[in-house]
């Protein structure tokens, strides 16, 4: 099958790598094209496949609970801990990933710590909240497209095990404590206080969809919206509650999913109707999705003692495959050009009675 397509701009073949078409008034992704030979469509071009890449260079420091994010031509994975002993390794460090997928290492946090949440408003990484060595933190600090850091306003309170979204011209924080509060910072850094979730809740999921940000899951099956304006709505509930579900977003649809062995996943779309789509192939726990135009991949996952968790991929029509598996979990994702990345963790334990091996190691599927 020929998978290539090319047209002739200033004298020069030029690849086609996406083509779309106007259906209802939005652009859609063409992901094949057929011709017809003899009476029988045949192929002659794909675009837009998702691919393992592999291993790329590893993190500088290895750690799990640490919190993965995108700004400008930078993927961005900050924080962590490198012991199994919550916050007796807890660290600053920050890795930045460029398009190349070549990592520099800019300065670190302002202070270190584990179980932290990130998103990105305008021009700007934020890193909130997570547990330090001897206490819960509520410190933000600001990556800027140069990754120069850039202190801002602390959250109104102190937060770990929380979400963190994008909608419009703003990043919010939320979850942990009970309380719900929610943090917004917008383009210029300035902190308000929005509306609560609908309840507290602890290792919720959140994403950033279209003209939303969602948080849900965790202690709650309960679903909250968030629109530009901030004023926020609760769509259907996911079918159940689980802790460390893991949720992503890509073509307009927010997928939550897995969590305490769960293998249901709950999309959204820019109407916030839920659909049910495929199961996950295993029970995942502390998965770390990752949207890559037009997929979402569940990549990690702890499913249960030595075993690895096979990623599942969906494309914009919720159809489920499955890809090359990754071993591990309470990772980050992060995005950079046409790249998912899967950094840290916890991998399997080698034999019975070991002890799960924290790691550096990064992994990459490519949209092609």
């Amino acid at each position: 099958m020929a998978k290539r397509a090319y047209i002739g701009i200033d004298g020069r073949a030029r690849r086609i790598k996406k083509l779309y078409v106007g259906a209802e008034g939005r652009a859609r992704r063409v992901r094949r094209v057929y011709v017809g030979v003899g009476g029988t469509a045949r192929p002659c071009w794909s675009g837009g496949e998702l691919a393992y890449y592999g291993a790329v260079t590893p993190l500088s420091a290895q750690r799990k609970d640490l919190a993965g994010v995108t700004v400008g031509g930078y993927a961005l994975f900050g924080g962590g801990d490198s012991d199994h002993a919550s916050g007796s390794g807890t660290s600053g460090v920050v890795d930045a990933y460029n398009a190349s997928l070549t990592r520099t290492v800019p300065a670190a946090l302002s202070e270190a710590r584990t179980e932290l949440a990130a998103a990105s408003v305008g021009s700007y990484a934020l890193f909130g909240g997570g547990e330090g060595k001897d206490t819960v933190t509520q410190t933000v600090d600001a990556y800027n497209t140069s990754l120069t850091r850039l202190s801002v306003t602390d959250l109104s309170e102190k937060k770990y095990r929380h979400g963190a979204a994008s909608v419009g011209s703003y990043a919010l924080f939320a979850g942990r404590p009970s309380s719900g509060v929610v943090n917004a910072y917008d383009a210029s850094l300035t902190r308000t206080i929005t509306t609560a979730l609908i309840k507290g809740t602890q290792y919720l999921g959140a994403a950033s969809m279209g003209g939303y940000a969602l948080f849900g899951g965790g202690s709650s099956a309960d679903m909250n919206a968030y629109d530009a304006s901030l004023t926020r709505t609760n769509p259907e509930p996911l079918r159940k509650a689980a802790l460390h579900v893991g949720a992503a977003a890509a073509e307009g649809r927010a997928l939550f999913g897995g969590g305490e062995g769960s293998v249901l996943v709950d999309a959204y779309d820019r109407s916030l109707v839920k659909t049910a789509a495929a199961n996950l192939s295993d029970g995942k726990t502390r998965p770390a999705p990752a949207g890559v135009e037009p997929y979402v991949v569940f990549a990690g996952g702890y499913v249960e003692y030595g075993a690895v968790s096979l990623t599942d991929v969906y494309d914009d029509t919720l159809t489920k495959t499955v890809a090359e598996p990754i071993d591990a979990y309470q990772h980050a994702s992060a995005t950079v050009g046409s790249y998912a990345l899967f950094g840290g963790g916890a991998g399997s334990p080698a034999a019975m009675g070991g002890a799960a091996i924290i790691t550096a190691a990064v992994s990459a599927f490519r949209v092609t």
